[in-house]
């Protein structure tokens, strides 16, 4: 990499800069808000040291050398607390030189508003490098031991906390979960962790106040309950109203009325 041709002012100025390999043209465009002088010798001694963070830059620079390699600024900028201007500028820049395609340079994210966002090319490679990779036992006893001392000591990893799951993507889990039955294993051990553990009364509440609202699949009444729907039913109350006050589906009332469920009791 060439040393390029710092003026004093530019020790103290920031903005966008370009890395170009002099070989086949391709280029790297980065930003600073420090100053161009600093972020190029951090560049240089990464590269150098081959732990540079872009993989396809670090091996373009173990192949074609240092001395193919020039560094140049783009554009000063003169805000400093105007970060997004520095995204903005930065976006306009890759996008200017295309260098998230691979033939063009050797970005591998994009900049989508403020954000950085690793390319549809990139997340494919990754995925394609993962494919089929499977975990060794050792990986997986790490795991779970890891996760199962979160759990006991009460750390929670919030990772999908404020995600927005589309319905697609929702039902598409749901239906993968239908007929899932834990192992007496696994049933043993979420027992095993819970034994012992105190619920507290605000806790109770949120549950309780949670589960409002929502039709019970698995209530089971009492005989004096089950009688009391028969004569509500022969009183004239209608099967909505009922069930309603029983926080039952209709069907569930209608089959308690025709007898199909809890025949063996007897409203005479």
């Amino acid at each position: 990499m060439s040393f390029p041709f710092f003026k004093q002012s530019d020790c103290k100025n920031f903005g966008i800069y370009v890395i170009t390999n002099s070989i086949d043209g391709k280029v790297y465009i980065g930003s600073t808000i420090r100053n161009f002088r600093k972020r190029w010798r951090e560049h240089r001694n990464l590269l150098k040291d081959g732990n540079h963070g872009n993989v396809h830059l670090q091996r373009a620079w173990n192949k074609y050398g240092e001395e193919n390699f020039q560094f140049e600024i783009l554009e000063k900028l003169e805000d400093k607390k105007d970060l997004s201007l520095v995204s903005k500028r930065e976006e306009y820049w890759i996008s200017s030189f295309g260098s998230f395609k691979p033939e063009s340079g050797y970005n591998i994210e994009i900049i989508i508003g403020e954000r950085k966002v690793v390319s549809e090319e990139t997340r494919n490679k990754i995925s394609d490098a993962n494919s089929g990779r499977k975990c060794s036992p050792e990986a997986k006893e790490k795991i779970v031991k890891t996760l199962k001392s979160l759990y006991q000591n009460g750390v929670e990893r919030p990772w999908n906390k404020g995600l927005l799951m589309s319905l697609e993507f929702r039902e598409r889990v749901s239906s993968s979960h239908i007929g899932l039955k834990h192992k007496p294993e696994t049933i043993e051990k979420i027992r095993s962790w819970n034994i012992g553990k105190v619920v507290s009364d605000e806790t109770k509440q949120k549950i309780s106040s949670s589960k409002k609202g929502i039709i019970s699949k698995s209530r089971k009444f009492k005989p004096d309950e089950v009688l009391s729907i028969l004569n509500e039913r022969k009183s004239g109350l209608g099967c909505i109203a009922i069930s309603k006050k029983y926080n039952v589906s209709v069907a569930t009332i209608k089959r308690i009325c025709n007898r199909t469920y809890y025949k063996e009791i007897s409203d005479v």
